[in-house]
């Protein structure tokens, strides 16, 4: 959901902000990519593969896993749609489960060697990687898949309290499906959570949103996701001052990380930190 031009006079010439005006019903037309079809779909198949390049290993998982196409193949051919690891899949199993078919691919899959695995890190595919160079051999498509679903689902099991990255994408969408069902108020309380975690893990270095992807890197980008925060707490506000003062309190902390930002993100922001305390 972009979110450019959203304190601007609505195009339709009403001669009300964009977003006290036409904003929901365009993103009614065209929602997040969270709740719709894949990035890729009603694309070229080049263009698709080059938009499937640039998102996470996770999130192209999860595109899959809830695709038309990936139906189609449970329901014409069952025998090879068994044979892919999706993160529904592989969350469906007992840990004892997870763990007797990572020992089978020959890896170490103990808490403890685990947490030493993850313990300067926060990308839990990225630890699939690792096993894969201990293992040493080349592996099929669908056993590569195996490691890293199952490394993401591992880090929920055994660090629930140091989120990865995939644990935040997952709580970062839940709150896009919150929004859609109507629920602003309660996606706001799981952005905020998400908001609190990536926030405390930029670096000073960070000026703009796209060096803080090292940070974050999902379905949806940093720059449009705070300024989607931003909105819905805007409409929560309407009805408990609490999402203002959260509100006053995000967009202060944007402001202050992103000075670099371009001047329109800055006008946005300066403009809800103002409604806010109003």
């Amino acid at each position: 959901m972009a979110k450019a031009g959203r304190n601007a006079p609505c195009p339709c010439g009403s001669g009300k902000k964009y977003k006290k005006c036409c904003l929901q019903k365009d993103q009614e037309r065209s929602p997040s990519m969270s709740t719709t079809a894949p990035p890729s779909a009603g694309r070229s198949p080049e263009t698709a593969a080059n938009v499937l390049s640039q998102l996470s290993p996770y999130v192209v998982a999860k595109i899959f896993e809830s695709s038309d196409e990936f139906a189609r193949l449970k329901r014409r051919n069952p025998t090879k749609a068994s044979l892919f690891w999706t993160p529904g899949r592989v969350a469906s199993l007992e840990t004892e489960e997870i763990l007797a078919r990572l020992r089978e691919l020959g890896i170490d899959p103990s808490r403890e060697v685990y947490l030493e695995l993850a313990r300067n890190r926060t990308c839990a595919w990225d630890l699939s990687g690792l096993w894969r160079q201990k293992i040493g051999t080349r592996l099929p498509r669908h056993e590569k898949d195996f490691l890293g679903v199952a490394a993401c689902e591992l880090w929920k099991r055994y660090c629930p309290e140091r989120p990865s990255v995939e644990m935040l994408d997952d709580w970062m969408q839940e709150g896009y499906s919150l929004v859609m069902d109507g629920q602003g108020a309660q996606a706001c309380d799981r952005w905020s959570t998400v908001w609190k975690i990536i926030h405390s893990r930029f670096g000073s270095q960070m000026r703009t949103c796209d060096p803080a992807a090292v940070v974050f890197d999902g379905t949806q980008g940093l720059y449009n996701w705070v300024q989607d925060f931003a909105l819905e707490l805007h409409n929560a506000a309407l009805h408990d001052v609490r999402y203002a003062e959260m509100g006053i309190g995000l967009c202060q902390a944007v402001l202050a990380q992103f000075p670099d930002e371009d001047e329109l993100f800055h006008v946005n922001f300066r403009a809800d930190l103002g409604e806010f305390y109003y």
